[in-house]
């Protein structure tokens, strides 16, 4: 007798995904593994383990549930009494919710997941079958310990004599009544360099699990297979790349030619000061090029623009200074005059953003990608003056984002301080 599930963490009752009656159960249960399989699909593509996890735990209990009540899989789902129906109707309605879509809340999955294996549970320990309710852990890093305990939890599965059959096979023991577990060798998994896969490790057991009080169960050697599927993630789990914007000075620069006018006298030298035009919109005379101040002639009888007083010149401007002698005539002697201009190299002070430091160093034209090791810290000195921060993360689930600081996801864990940068690949928890 199946038992339906009595939970208030079940979906509300609708249509459903799947229309039920008049339909046979078996082939709802096809429908249901097909549904199922494709979330499977769907949140390893986008690297969701929460996803993942919650769809593989109802098809487990789904997988149980019919190996339990093989006796109803001819019959039409009106044949079905309430409590039969109860169990098909919530998992028609599971899947119709939408509720096992990617970015499920931890905590949601943990009910659904919660409220199926009490059912399928209760139905199993009536039985006396074997059933694997969960195992630790599904998600396999490349990095730890040399070897990791395997744990399976479920009814009746401590005197299941349970084995994985692998090369060579490896025997589980049973430590606890619904616990079993083994040693697994992290260097005898097939990780890949950049990205993530799916291994698939037969258990078998008694399908009828031996117990004292039971005589018939001693000499059974029907054998039961479940799989269990872990995910193995990359030993590079991501690729980078940093860029960076720094403000430096960039002054503007310009040579100005101003017209001094005339110079007019006898046996004299004629001083003039000379400002910096546009002095209030910011432009200076440039001292470090004082040696490309010019003076021009520009004609005149008896005189010379003759040179720069040293002294004077500043930032604000200068003084130069014009020669005049003596025009002598028929007529006397008369001023003498001449006809100056100036050239001043001026500089105005500013800013300009270019590209700063980034990592990698770039070969060529073109920067590389750099990239991250499980667990350990990426650092990268940010220069002064910055103004810009891009960061570019290819993570294995072939997702790329772009980050301008600090920022937390599923994989990556971004820090900045005021001078460093750090980043790290975070291998995810079981959950």
């Amino acid at each position: 007798m199946a038992i339906g599930i009595c939970s208030s963490a079940m979906v509300p009752r609708t249509a459903g995904a799947f229309v039920l009656e008049g339909i046979g159960v078996s082939v709802l249960m096809d429908q249901f593994f097909g549904s199922l399989d494709g979330t499977i699909k769907k949140a390893q593509d986008a690297g969701d383990f929460v996803l993942w996890r919650a769809a593989i735990q109802v098809r487990d209990a789904l997988d149980a549930w019919k190996r339990t009540n093989g006796e109803l899989l001819d019959k039409a789902f009106d044949e079905l009494d309430d409590a039969e129906s109860k169990f098909v109707r919530d998992v028609n309605a599971l899947l119709d919710q939408g509720t096992l879509q990617v970015g499920i809340a931890l905590d949601r999955a943990e009910e659904i997941n919660l409220a199926f294996t009490q059912t399928v549970s209760t139905t199993i320990f009536a039985s006396g079958d074997p059933w694997i309710m969960s195992y630790t852990p599904r998600v396999v890093t490349p990095v730890g310990e040399d070897n990791f305990l395997l744990v399976v939890s479920g009814p009746n599965l401590a005197n299941a004599n349970a084995r994985l059959e692998i090369e060579p096979p490896v025997d589980m023991i049973g430590p606890k009544a619904m616990e079993i577990a083994a040693t697994m060798a992290r260097a005898n998994l097939p990780f890949e360099e950049r990205t993530s896969k799916f291994v698939t490790l037969p258990l078998t057991y008694l399908s009828v699990a031996t117990v004292w009080y039971k005589p018939w169960t001693w000499f059974s050697s029907e054998r039961g297979k479940s799989d269990l599927t872990f995910w193995l993630l990359p030993t590079v789990p991501a690729s980078y790349q940093i860029t960076t914007k720094i403000r430096v000075d960039a002054p503007e620069t310009k040579i100005e030619v101003l017209n001094l006018g005339t110079f007019r006298g006898r046996n004299s030298e004629i001083d003039r000061a000379v400002p910096i035009p546009a002095y209030e919109q910011g432009w200076r005379l440039d001292l470090y090029r004082r040696g490309e101040i010019r003076l021009h002639d520009r004609g005149g009888d008896r005189g010379r623009c003759e040179g720069i007083r040293q002294p004077s010149i500043t930032a604000n401007g200068l003084t130069m200074y014009a020669r005049v002698d003596n025009r002598d005539s028929i007529r006397g002697r008369r001023d003498a005059f001449v006809n100056c201009a100036i050239s001043l190299p001026l500089i105005k002070a500013g800013t300009a953003d270019v590209d700063g430091p980034s990592k990698p160093d770039p070969a060529g034209a073109e920067l590389g990608w750099a990239d991250l090791a499980w667990n350990k810290d990426e650092t990268f000195e940010l220069p002064q003056n910055l103004v810009g921060l891009r960061i570019i993360v290819r993570t294995f689930d072939g997702n790329e984002r772009t980050y301008t600081g600090a920022a937390a996801e599923k994989f990556l864990r971004i820090s900045q301080s005021d001078n460093l940068l750090t980043l790290r690949a975070q291998a995810p928890k079981e959950f």
